[in-house]
């Protein structure tokens, strides 16, 4: 029976929850500056600005920038291990995390956080 919380199909590029806030900042300004990363909504003024969770701010970032760079499923997650690939959906109250999609065909599936 499928798990109803998992969104088949779906990759998600998302900061770990015992990231050290220097490091998510340092590459989250990577990402967003020489990286590619949209981080408009992130910024100061911005829908889903959030001084206070660092963590969905640094996802958001991230996610971005592995949707962008379609390196492969988890290629373009890697942030110095402070990042992983879920295959749930970790939006946050009203930052909401654009969806990757990713076709698995004849791929090895990755080992993904759930």
């Amino acid at each position: 029976m499928p798990d109803d919380n998992l969104d088949y199909g779906y990759l998600w590029c998302v900061a770990k929850n015992n990231a050290e806030d220097t490091a998510l900042q340092n590459t989250t300004d990577w990402a967003c500056r020489g990286g590619g990363a949209d981080c408009k909504p992130i910024q100061e003024g911005g829908p889903y600005y959030d001084r206070n969770n660092i963590q969905a701010s640094t996802s958001y970032a991230f996610n971005d920038y592995f949707i962008k760079h379609k390196i492969g499923p988890e290629g373009s997650c890697d942030f110095g291990n402070i990042t992983n690939v879920y295959s749930r959906n970790t939006s946050y109250g009203n930052c909401i995390l654009p969806l990757s999609h990713y076709s698995y065909s004849g791929q090895a599936r990755p080992q993904l956080q759930t």
